[in-house]
């Protein structure tokens, strides 16, 4: 075996001697056209795929292209490397599908020299070095690979027909692959269906059945609207809620149930606190960003420094929910658990605080995953550049409210579907895992001589290389 760890029938050459280097062109931003010639940049190269994309596609002129640029013109079956920039090292294949076209800067299209050898061979190759191409990436901020140390690489030339052979095999398997995965995206998108369907029936009182013995959800609104005028006699009036219209309203819930305004069975919904993460602190400060998959390591939540009278009104405690108020995770929600930190909250962050005689935290928190929350959110979010929700128009949100104990019963025939659903997932996740580790496991044994046998009868590498003169 050769430093390649190749099969002593193939020959092991340096890539200048087989293929050209050819770098695109600079285009200018006012030599573009709305149609044309596509003008190929590094963002039209799927990342894993290496699939040509004409998405936010750019375009020159016919006659730019006549005048100018056709040494810049590509071909099917073109194979090129990104060679600058952050995206260095990334493969790209030209299909016949977004010709015609030219190529832009900061890639090479790399040319055989000869037709006997294999575009096909060349690129899975690339992408099976892809790797260690990163990796020889030179620059700082920006990587780049040198020509003169691409050409020095060694490639490993197989027979001509086994290399036809071998294209033909891993294109197979990776057909097999992406098969799975597209099964495995069906998966995803039923479970995702389901859980919605879930949710759906559970806020509509669907889920589980109503017990006759259950305290009716108007009686307990009664009970706690009689505490609050009872606590709040000399002091400062509550915040009044308007009815719920029937407009509001986007679907029938069982008798036993009231439709209210969250503000009215909340004790508190506040805002965080506002201060710089540090590794020092009296206090956790737990952010948005804290937040992953619905969980939070709380051994990675920096600290801040809240003054001492302050403290108390901003802990947070079990049963807390929290919804981020601004910015791309705008409506993203967290039902504190099990916490054992001393800590407080972001300012972009608005913690709800529910009245427990009334109303159950994992029942508000699994509300607040349904697709009636999303929809809320959506239409009553303000802002075109930083969309955001406050804690007055929270307040404002209408909730399905059941008997207490339903609530306990919903919340808890949820949290065991759910439970087997995320479970499922994490399958999902892992077996597409498996599936990436597959493709590089095929890519290894191809480029090793291990994915077909070879056959005596097809020559060796070192006939090829004479064939083409290479020698």
């Amino acid at each position: 075996m050769s430093k390649l760890d190749i099969p002593e029938s193939w020959a092991e050459v340096d890539f200048g001697s087989l293929f050209d280097f050819q770098t695109g062109y600079a285009f200018k931003s006012s030599e573009y056209k709305r149609d044309g010639i596509f003008v190929l940049r590094v963002t039209n190269i799927d990342s894993d795929t290496g699939a040509i994309s004409t998405q936010s596609a750019k375009y020159i002129s016919q006659s730019d292209f006549e005048k100018k640029y056709q040494k810049f013109q590509l071909s099917v079956n073109d194979v090129l490397i990104v060679m600058v920039g952050a995206s260095t090292g990334k493969i790209g294949l030209i299909s016949d599908d977004v010709l015609p076209a030219v190529l832009n800067q900061n890639m090479w299209n790399i040319n055989t020299k000869s037709q006997k050898l294999s575009k096909g061979f060349l690129f899975h190759y690339l992408n099976h070095i892809r790797t260690d191409v990163l990796g020889g990436a030179g620059g700082s901020a920006r990587g780049f690979i040198k020509q003169s140390d691409f050409k020095v690489r060694k490639y490993p030339l197989a027979p001509e027909k086994e290399q036809k052979r071998i294209v033909q095999k891993i294109e197979t398997c990776f057909e097999k692959v992406k098969s799975t995965e597209q099964s495995l995206t069906e998966v995803e998108s039923l479970l995702e269906k389901y859980r919605e369907s879930l949710l759906a029936k559970a806020f509509r009182g669907e889920l589980v059945a109503q017990d006759t013995t259950d305290e009716p959800a108007s009686v307990l609104l009664e009970k706690i609207r009689g505490e609050r005028e009872k606590n709040q006699k000399g002091k400062k009036k509550s915040q009044e809620f308007a009815p719920i219209s029937d407009d509001e309203k986007p679907f029938q819930i069982p008798d036993s149930w009231e439709w209210v305004r969250l503000g009215m069975v909340a004790e508190k919904i506040q805002y965080g606190f506002t201060a710089s993460a540090s590794s020092k602190g009296n206090v956790q400060f737990l952010r948005i960003t804290d937040i992953q998959n619905d969980t939070v390591d709380w051994t990675q939540v920096p600290y801040c420094r809240v003054p001492e009278n302050k403290i108390c009104e901003l802990l947070l405690s079990d049963g807390d929910i929290l919804i981020a108020r601004t910015g791309g995770t705008i409506g993203k929600n967290f039902l504190i658990r099990n916490c054992s930190a001393k800590s407080v909250f972001a300012s972009y962050l608005i913690r709800i605080q529910p009245n427990s005689k009334v109303l159950h935290s994992q029942f508000l928190s699994s509300f607040l995953k349904s697709p009636f929350y999303w929809s809320f959110v959506t239409d009553n979010q303000r802002g075109a550049a930083q969309p955001n929700i406050n804690g007055t128009v929270l307040s404002n949100m209408p909730l399905p409210m059941p008997p207490l104990d339903e609530q306990k019963r919903i919340s808890s025939e949820l949290e065991k579907i759910i439970s087997f659903c995320d479970d499922f997932t994490k399958k999902i996740s892992l077996k597409r895992n498996i599936l990436s580790l597959s493709k590089s496991a095929i890519l290894k044994k191809a480029f090793s001589g291990q994915l077909l046998e070879q056959v005596e009868s097809e020559g060796t590498g070192y006939d090829l290389l004479k064939k083409i003169g290479k020698g």
